[in-house]
C-alpha cells in the first residue's frame, strides 16, 4: 500500500506541473509556435489567459490540498464537453430561426446598405456571391469555377455572363474584351448590371454592333490580365478591342512592400514556404472551427469589436512614411512600364486597339455621403488613403499610351455609390461605364 508521503510527492509533482503548463501555455510561446506573423488576437489572448489561471489555480489547489479525486475530475470533464455541446447546438438552432431557416448565416451584410434598400434580389445576390469557390488556373494563379444562379453566371471556362444583345448573333459585329480585378468582375452587381454589361449596352443603343466579354477576376494584378489575355490569344481568339481598368496593382504593392505582386502574395508565400507542422495543423484546426462552430464565430465576432482598428492592418507598407509609400508607388509605376509596351507589341501584332483605365477609388474622392465615410474599416488606414492619393497624383500624367484616370466619375453624387473602398452599386457601375464609353467613343469609334 503506498504511503501517504508518496501520495503527497505525486500530489506535489502533478501541482507543479499544472503551474509550469500554466506558466509556458502564454500568448509569447503560441504565437512563436502557431502563428505565421507572430500575433494573435486579443480574444485567442483571452482564452489563453483564462487557461493559464485555471490551470495555476488547480497547481495551487492540488499542492495545498494533497488531495486528487480522479472520477471527479473526469465528471467535470464529461460535464464541461457537454456543456460546449448544449450550447453549439443552441446557437446553431438561434442561426437557423434567425435566419429564415438558412442553412448558413450571410456574413456579407452589405446587402443593408441603402443602394440596396427596397431591392428584393439584393440578399439572394450576396448569397449566390457567398456561394462562389475558385480553382487554380494554370499561369494566372487562380478563377471562378462555374456556377449558375439567379444574378450570378459563370460559364465552364470561368467567364461571367455579360449582357449582349440577342439578335447581334448571325450578324457582323466586333468583339471588346474587359480585364479588371473584381470592380470590372462585378462584386455586389447582377450580371446584367456590371460595367461590361452597361458598356455592351451603351455601344449598341447607340447603333455600334459589339460582343462585350467580361473577363475580369477577383484581385488580380495588370500582368495576370495580360497573362489571361496571351492565353485567349493562344488559343485562337481575336479581339478587335481590349480594356484594362483597374487598382489591384497598388493594393498589392501596399500589401507587400514592394511592386509587382500577387494578391495576398506574401500570405501565399507563408503558407506555402513558412509554416512549420504546428503552424499547419493550427490552420486546419481554425478552418474547420470557421467553418463548422458557431461558439468559434461568435468570438472572432467579438475579437472584431474587442481589436483596435489598426490591429487588424496587417499590410507590410501600413507603418510607411510618405516618402516611402511614394518610392512604393513610383516603383510600382515603373515595374508597370515594361508591362504596358507588350501589351503595346501585342496589339500591333495581333492586331487589336486597346485603352487603360485608372479606376475611382473612395480614397481619391473629396467627399463622402455619412453611409459611405463609415462604409469599410480600411478608410481608417491612413497609410493607404495617403498611397491612393499619391497614386492618383501620379496616375494623372497620363504615362502609358492609351491611358485614362477616371477616377472623378463619380464626382458630384448625392447618393451612395461605394459599397467598400473599390467596389460600387449598380448605379455606381452605370455612371462609371458612361465615362468610359464617352472616352472610347472619342478616341476610336468617333473617327469610323
Amino acid at each position: 500500500m503506498e504511503s501517504s508521503s508518496g501520495k503527497e510527492k505525486k500530489f506535489l509533482f502533478l501541482g507543479a506541473l499544472f503551474i509550469l503548463t500554466g506558466i509556458l501555455f502564454n500568448e509569447w510561446i503560441l504565437a512563436a509556435l502557431l502563428s505565421s506573423d507572430g500575433s494573435i488576437a486579443i480574444t485567442k489572448r483571452v482564452a489563453i489567459w483564462i487557461f493559464d489561471v485555471v490551470m495555476i489555480a488547480a497547481g495551487i489547489i492540488t499542492i495545498k490540498k494533497r488531495a486528487f479525486d480522479l472520477r471527479r475530475v473526469g465528471y467535470s470533464f464529461i460535464t464541461l464537453v457537454i456543456l460546449l455541446l448544449v450550447i453549439e447546438l443552441g446557437l446553431h438552432i438561434a442561426n437557423f430561426i434567425l435566419h429564415d431557416g438558412e442553412s448558413k448565416e450571410l456574413k456579407d451584410k452589405r446587402y443593408l446598405l441603402s443602394p440596396y434598400e427596397g431591392k428584393e434580389w439584393a440578399k439572394d445576390l450576396f448569397i449566390e456571391t457567398e456561394e462562389l469557390s475558385g480553382e487554380y488556373k494554370e499561369f494566372r494563379g487562380w478563377g471562378k469555377k462555374e456556377y449558375h444562379g439567379k444574378y450570378i453566371n459563370i460559364d465552364s471556362n470561368g467567364v461571367r455572363k455579360t449582357w449582349n444583345p440577342e439578335d447581334i448573333y448571325g450578324e457582323k459585329y466586333r468583339t471588346l474584351y474587359v480585364f479588371g480585378p473584381s470592380n470590372i468582375w462585378g462584386f455586389g452587381a447582377r450580371d446584367d448590371y456590371t460595367i461590361p454589361s452597361y458598356i455592351s449596352r451603351k455601344l449598341n443603343s447607340e447603333g455600334y454592333k459589339f460582343r462585350v466579354y467580361n473577363y475580369g477576376e477577383w484581385g488580380y494584378a495588370f500582368n495576370q490580365e495580360l497573362v489571361y489575355l496571351i492565353m485567349l490569344l493562344r488559343d485562337g481568339h481575336r479581339p478587335d478591342y481590349v480594356f484594362f481598368y483597374g487598382w489591384a496593382d497598388i493594393y498589392n504593392a501596399y500589401q507587400a512592400g514592394k511592386p509587382g505582386t500577387l494578391h495576398f502574395s506574401f500570405s501565399i508565400r507563408t503558407r506555402m514556404k513558412e509554416l512549420s507542422d504546428m503552424q499547419q495543423i493550427w490552420l486546419g484546426v481554425t478552418n474547420i472551427l470557421d467553418r463548422y462552430s458557431m461558439i468559434y464565430k461568435e468570438l472572432m465576432k467579438w475579437n472584431k469589436k474587442l481589436d483596435p482598428p489598426e490591429s487588424q492592418f496587417f499590410e507590410v507598407a501600413h507603418s510607411y512614411s510618405d516618402d516611402e509609400l511614394k518610392a512604393l508607388v513610383d516603383d510600382t509605376v515603373d515595374y508597370s512600364s515594361g508591362s504596358y509596351e507588350l501589351l503595346d507589341k501585342l496589339s500591333k501584332d495581333y492586331g487589336f486597339k486597346y485603352m487603360l483605365f485608372w479606376m475611382p477609388m473612395i480614397f481619391t474622392e473629396d467627399k463622402l455621403t455619412e453611409e459611405e465615410a463609415r462604409v469599410d474599416v480600411r478608410l481608417q488606414d491612413e497609410a493607404l488613403t495617403r498611397i491612393y492619393r499619391f497614386a492618383d497624383e501620379a496616375y494623372r500624367t497620363g504615362l502609358f499610351p492609351h491611358f485614362y484616370n477616371v477616377t472623378d466619375a463619380l464626382k458630384g453624387r448625392t447618393k451612395t455609390y461605394y459599397i467598400d473602398i473599390g467596389h460600387l452599386s449598380e448605379e455606381g457601375n452605370a455612371v462609371v461605364a458612361d465615362r468610359v464609353f464617352s472616352i472610347f467613343k472619342k478616341e476610336y469609334l468617333i473617327n469610323e
